[in-house]
């Protein structure tokens, strides 16, 4: 994996996007907690450790087709944005991943998810990665412009689901990854 170190402004606002180091995760597993809420419509999690382990295992064992981006504003990460392995299959196992865009809620509304979603996108090529997934909920409006501006393309719905913890009505798109030139 090669370094990334980006400075990002927008208006009067500076931040610098970059791949995470190890030190980083804590303040991952925070904003990604406190964005459960939004993103999957629970209000309570349960088992708040063994849901930090998993993250942590995705987070410590990233290669050059999935890894983690990290928005920091003065020493404090601010938001997030990764590659995560969706196949079990081994032939396309390396080819399809799943995004996940996280932003702290301090910090919405400074375009900070969809920098670190161009910066994904852009690095994907570089990748063996050649579809890349997101599910987002009919209610995320924020989201569902951001990936629409991006060029990724709606491919369906899932339903709500019947059973208890019920999961909201997402909407599911792909972004085909371009051919690195």
């Amino acid at each position: 994996m090669y370094n990334i170190n980006e400075t990002i402004n927008v208006d009067d606002f500076s931040y610098i996007i970059r791949y995470s180091k190890a030190e980083d995760f804590e303040q991952v597993f925070e904003i990604w907690f406190e964005n459960q809420a939004y993103s999957t419509n629970r209000v309570e999690l349960k088992n708040k450790e063994l849901l930090k382990q998993i993250l942590e295992y995705q987070f410590l064992n990233q290669d050059n087709n999935f890894k983690f981006w990290i928005a920091e504003y003065n020493n404090i990460i601010i938001g997030y944005q990764s590659s995560n392995r969706t196949e079990s299959n081994p032939v396309i196992m390396n080819e399809h991943a799943e995004s996940s865009t996280y932003v702290s809620k301090n910090y919405y509304g400074k375009n900070i998810g969809y920098n670190l979603m161009k910066k994904c996108l852009e690095d994907l090529i570089e990748t063996e990665i050649t579809l890349f997934y997101g599910k987002i909920l009919s209610t995320n409006i924020g989201m569902i412009k951001i990936v629409e501006k991006l060029g990724w393309i709606k491919i369906g719905e899932t339903p709500q689901s019947n059973k208890i913890p019920i999961f909201p009505k997402c909407l599911i798109y792909v972004y085909n990854v371009n051919e690195k030139l």
